[in-house]
């Protein structure tokens, strides 16, 4: 039988496995459609105790870079995607090298689709990688430096905190991990224990710390880079905004820990009393690239709903019925959005900023009455009662065949079908559900991979995506980026 002999570094150890009685079989493409292959599982027979090896090699760079780069435990990160991905084997990362089950739009044609995938588990569209480097940057960035998620950017601010002041590495990963899973990264109540039990000891995931098989040897020695945060916003009455390490958090500084709950409710009271006008008559629906939000009131609904024109310059008046694919946010939901954003990129004038968001002219109630139009046609008030129509898609106004913007009339069926399922010919640099200019965003975000002149698919992909996540917590990066653009005028080039 043949000697393999693997080379693995334990800190500044160096130790020489030598696995006897190892054979390496010729590699064979596996078959996804195995029947006995779980969806979600390793591929059967894997991994052994030299693939956890082999594994542990290949990711333990890429996971201490994204340490020193974006704040997150290399610890930390090495298990959960060790757990997540079976040490590489299941279907996501052997044909998408995606470690983390990170997903991704039903729209986006360049994902894998994991076929097997229950019916009751929406979105099986998960994002592909170039490799498993590129899958560990990616998630080190979206749980660190650049988290789009309060509760994210919140756990790997605090991580730091914890490591500057002292804490023992094993404490502070196990910490990391408690306040992500609690701000939504995963729903199930054990994973926080499978996770750190791997932290503990790869090789043989246990209650005990392994001197030689941890991962926790990961972050010893490799301070994050990232500067940990100064006093929630609504506390120090400043608008802090320290020079960290590159994207989100690097203008703004860390997002505020709590939000004032009499603010919040009194927001949500009169937001409430404004209900979206095109609640009506609307039926839940399956719209692609929105599968993933969560069962409730907040999912896509199909409306056909009707206004009345009265203004003396309409040229048309009367009643004017027309169907819209709608989400309409809670009031509560966009009442934590507004004073999130106002705290986090505000600074001290809360009562000002919550008003530009509110009522202001860009403002929610100015510009969509609450509600995020996936498709169909909107009719909007333009002055006084004078409701003209428009194309929609994914929160931004769009031009299609068979669709004349600004119409008057309500729109026949072909005309309704045309706005529903035409691809867009053209998009609006505004998104709702208040006016995100996608200059704006793209100063907010330098991550955001698009051309804010071209306006072109990226944008479109970008605002449904942030708004999908939007929906699963308290930050909205389209409304953060209008308080950002209004607050700081001068800290974009294109301001």
């Amino acid at each position: 039988m043949p000697v393999r002999k693997i080379r693995i570094r334990y800190g500044s150890a160096l130790v020489m496995a030598i696995l006897l009685s190892h054979t390496v079989p010729a590699s064979s493409a596996p078959n996804p459609d195995a029947a006995n292959w779980g969806c979600y599982d390793p591929e059967p027979g894997h991994p052994s105790a030299a693939e956890r090896i082999a594994f542990f090699e290949k990711i333990a760079g890429p996971a201490r870079l994204a340490e020193q780069h974006h704040g997150v435990p290399a610890a930390g990160l090495a298990a959960m995607s060790m757990l997540e991905s079976g040490y590489g084997f299941t279907r996501t990362a052997q044909f998408a090298n995606n470690l983390f089950g990170w997903k991704a739009p039903q729209t986006d044609t360049a994902s894998y689709v994991l076929t097997c995938q229950p019916a009751s588990d929406p979105g099986n569209h998960y994002r592909r990688f170039p490799n498993w480097a590129a899958a560990l940057d990616y998630v080190g960035r979206r749980l660190g430096t650049e988290a789009t998620h309060k509760q994210y950017a919140s756990a790997t601010f605090a991580y730091a905190r914890e490591r500057a002041a002292g804490t023992q590495v094993p404490e502070a990963v196990q910490h990391w991990v408690q306040r992500i899973q609690q701000g939504g990264y995963n729903p199930d109540p054990s994973y926080v224990g499978r996770v750190v039990r791997i932290a503990n000891n790869y090789q043989s995931p246990g209650d005990s710390v392994s001197s030689t098989l941890d991962l926790y040897q990961l972050s010893q020695g490799s301070s994050p880079t990232v500067t940990p945060p100064a006093p929630p916003l609504e506390t120090s009455g400043q608008n802090a905004m320290p020079d960290s390490v590159g994207g989100l958090n690097s203008r703004l500084g860390p997002p505020p820990t709590s939000l004032p709950q009499g603010k919040v409710a009194e927001l949500t009271k009169f937001l409430a009393k404004r209900p979206p006008y095109m609640r009506q008559d609307c039926s839940e629906i399956a719209a692609p690239g929105y599968e993933v939000i969560p069962a409730g009131p907040e999912r896509p609904m199909r409306c056909l709903y009707h206004v009345e024109s009265t203004s003396p310059k309409a040229k048309i008046r009367g009643v004017k019925k027309a169907t819209a694919d709608v989400i309409f946010p809670t009031p509560a939901r966009m009442a934590r959005w507004i004073i999130d954003s106002c705290l986090w990129a505000g600074g001290a004038d809360l009562a000002g900023c919550i008003a530009f968001l509110q009522t202001g002219p860009a403002g929610i109630l100015q510009q969509s009455s609450a509600q995020f139009p996936i498709a169909g046609i909107v009719f909007e008030d333009m002055d006084a009662r004078l409701m003209k129509g428009y194309a929609f898609r994914d929160g931004l106004t769009a031009r299609v065949d068979g669709w004349t913007n600004g119409s008057e009339a309500s729109p026949t069926s072909e005309q309704t079908k045309a706005a529903l399922e035409q691809p867009p010919l053209w998009i609006s640099e505004h998104a709702r559900v208040a006016r995100g200019d996608i200059a704006e965003v793209k100063c907010l975000d330098p991550s955001a991979s698009f051309d804010p002149k071209l306006r072109d698919d990226r944008w479109r992909d970008y605002v449904r995506a942030r708004f999908v996540e939007a929906l699963q917590g308290d930050h909205n990066m389209l409304l953060l980026a209008q308080v950002f653009a209004h607050y700081h005028p001068d800290a974009c080039i294109h301001r």
